[in-house]
């Protein structure tokens, strides 16, 4: 992916060694326990609901659902992550391995349990900042995992990035997390059952009084099982994302081909050129997707000339080759004889997509195609024109 630097920071990696485990479980003084974590669920309602209630009239009266918009309070590029989230975390990491966490057998007992939590960033497209989408891990013992007997509950959970602090009065230390990415409002309440190891995305709340976090940018957390001791655990210091070719390969190379990157695509210098790309879903095989491309541009006497291709490709793939066709013999809006233009085979071309912002295609013609059919070999780079409505890519 085309990488400008955000910071010029160097990337803190975690260090190797880590705190021995503490016990798992243990009993807890669970005095005034309640009151805490309703108080943080409320918070969080507040958080989630804000949003619509600014609305509320408008929403008596409305009689079509809405239309697809762009998050703009979204922490990462949309095209980052799909459902579900990874379970293995990668790159570097940063982690607490003894998070005492509020556990419950559902009878009024109450307990601590350890669990590990790991924080670890996903490169995304950066076309012009380093982007990326943060997650977040909490791994309960093997022993344990599965075990809704006894089981750990959410944490309330507060980030301290720039001047916001932990316990910000204004709630603007709390972050929206969530077990689903490219949401809105969904959210992980306070107190949730914690049955089997779970992965999470840290959000930002789409509300105007909300704190918004840059989750690239150096951050702590604290989570919060709002016992009266042993209450807090903490993963400080995560470093500012800044990714080299060891530590994010991916924040190198090109994207994988996805609905994402539909659009015009054009070249800045040749106005009036460029290519037309969508990537289609294959319902009778959800494993594999297919690219449509139109490319137009000129001939040697500087007339419009379009071709066309398509071709089928795995997901995740990050280059398809696709071959090309051409057209002619045809009629303007198709007042001329009825049935479709001739068509001939032109060749390949090679495209791929190092962000979301930036298209490259190689291009080889056949040999002996007609005197009228342009030709040659070669390789473009172009430039998006715009987003997808409900697509959009970064």
């Amino acid at each position: 992916m085309s990488i400008r630097p955000r910071l010029v920071l160097a990337l803190t990696l975690l260090a190797s060694a880590f705190p021995a485990l503490a016990d798992s479980r243990a009993t807890a003084d669970s005095t005034d326990r309640s009151t805490r974590a309703t108080a943080a669920q409320a918070k969080q309602q507040t958080m989630r609901h804000s949003r619509d209630g600014a609305k509320s009239t408008q929403a008596v009266a409305a009689t079509r659902p809405g239309q697809p918009l762009v998050n703009v309070v979204r922490a990462y590029p949309p095209s980052c992550l799909a459902d579900p989230l990874p379970d293995t975390p990668s790159g570097p990491l940063y982690r607490n391995q003894n998070v005492a966490l509020a556990a419950t057998d559902g009878a009024g007992g109450y307990y601590t349990e350890n669990v590990t939590v790991t924080i670890w960033r996903v490169a995304c497209s950066s076309a012009t900042l380093f982007n990326s989408a943060t997650l977040m891990r909490i791994d309960r013992r093997p022993e344990y995992n599965g075990d809704a007997d006894v089981y750990p509950l959410f944490p309330g959970i507060e980030v301290a990035q720039g001047t916001v602090g932990f316990g910000n009065p204004a709630g603007l230390s709390f972050a929206r997390i969530a077990n689903e990415p490219n949401t809105i409002v969904s959210d992980t309440v306070v107190d949730s059952p914690i049955v089997y190891s779970t992965t999470y995305v840290l959000e930002n709340y789409p509300f105007d009084n909300a704190g918004y976090f840059d989750f690239n940018l150096p951050f702590s957390v604290r989570l919060d099982n709002f016992f009266n001791t042993n209450r807090y655990s903490f993963i400080n210091n995560v470093p500012s994302y800044n990714p080299t070719a060891a530590t994010y390969p991916d924040a190198y190379a090109n994207l994988p081909l996805s609905g994402y990157i539909g659009s015009n695509w054009y070249d800045p210098a040749h106005s009036g050129e460029g290519m037309i790309v969508r990537i289609n879903e294959n319902e009778a095989r959800p494993d594999v997707l297919s690219l449509e491309i139109a490319w137009y541009t000129y001939d040697a006497n500087g007339t419009p000339f379009w071709l066309y291709g398509g071709a089928d490709f795995p997901r995740g793939a990050r280059e398809v080759t696709s071959p090309m066709i051409y057209q002619y013999d045809g009629y303007f809006a198709g007042n001329g004889p009825t049935g479709p233009a001739a068509r001939g085979n032109w060749g390949q071309v090679i495209v791929s997509f190092p962000s979301c912002r930036d298209m490259r295609f190689t291009y080889t013609a056949l040999a002996g195609l007609p005197d009228f059919v342009p030709r040659g070999t070669g390789t473009r780079n172009l430039k998006s024109i715009s987003n997808q409505n409900g697509l959009f890519c970064e």
